[in-house]
């Protein structure tokens, strides 16, 4: 438990860090692009291909897992393979609070996004953070976590582990190749949700040590439902 918390305390640190630094050096620049930004603009742009081509769809479709329609999909993928235990109440949890957060940062900044003219998608809200790199940055690690430590299949846990290691970081690289986010906007995005997801985690930890809601309500429901059907047939 003790080694889980001490991770869990090093990670919210290390994004709370990143985030805060982030913060303070795009609000003393005006909320103008930094260097980094201009140059992570300028490469995508001379790299990614022209709009309607094999790059445009590869990274359109990968951007689409931080959307809250994926997201939707995942919570109920996530309900069904709980079975609404402990662990999907954290995890909608930490959804729901990511999202606020979110929108809290970005109502404070009101950063401009990049030149519309080069976006590959419509995009209404503000540019920092990015929310699709927030959300991201909270259910990849916060799902990487819970099936190494709550998952003794291997052969479901690897494959869980490789495709949202991959999410994280493709993410946010598709954000900034699509036109729609500058290079801080996606970091910020990032350590805003590891760090709500480090928080999560030291949460989780102490409802596995305490053994708090381990057992999973669906089956009970059900159990109820079945014995009540039952009672009525007799």
């Amino acid at each position: 438990m003790k080694k889980r918390l001490i991770i869990s305390l090093i990670v919210f640190i290390a994004a709370v860090a990143v985030l805060t630094t982030l913060c303070i050096l795009v609000r003393k620049n005006n909320l103008d692009p930094l260097g980094v930004d201009v140059w992570a603009r300028d490469l995508a742009y001379n790299t990614r291909g022209e709009k309607g081509g094999l790059n445009y769809w590869f990274w359109r479709i990968f951007t689409e897992a931080g959307d809250l329609y994926v997201i939707a999909v995942l919570c109920v993928l996530m309900l069904i393979y709980t079975k609404l235990d402990y662990r999907f109440m954290i995890f909608l949890l930490g959804l729901i609070i990511q999202v606020f957060l979110n929108a809290a940062f970005k109502g404070v900044y009101q950063r401009p996004r990049p030149d519309a003219e080069m976006w590959w998608m419509v995009e209404k809200s503000t540019s920092f953070p990015s929310g699709h790199s927030t959300s991201v940055g909270f259910m990849c690690p916060f799902i990487i976590f819970l099936f190494l430590i709550t998952e003794k299949n291997k052969k479901i846990t690897i494959p869980v582990v490789a495709v949202f290691s991959l999410i994280f970081f493709i993410v946010p690289i598709s954000r900034i190749v699509i036109g729609v986010h500058y290079f801080t906007d996606c970091v910020a995005g990032l350590a805003l949700g590891a760090s709500i997801a480090a928080v999560f985690m030291a949460l989780t930890t102490v409802f596995i040590e305490y053994n708090i809601l381990q057992k999973p309500i669906l089956p009970m429901i059900f159990k109820k439902k079945n014995k009540e059907e039952n009672v009525k047939e007799d």
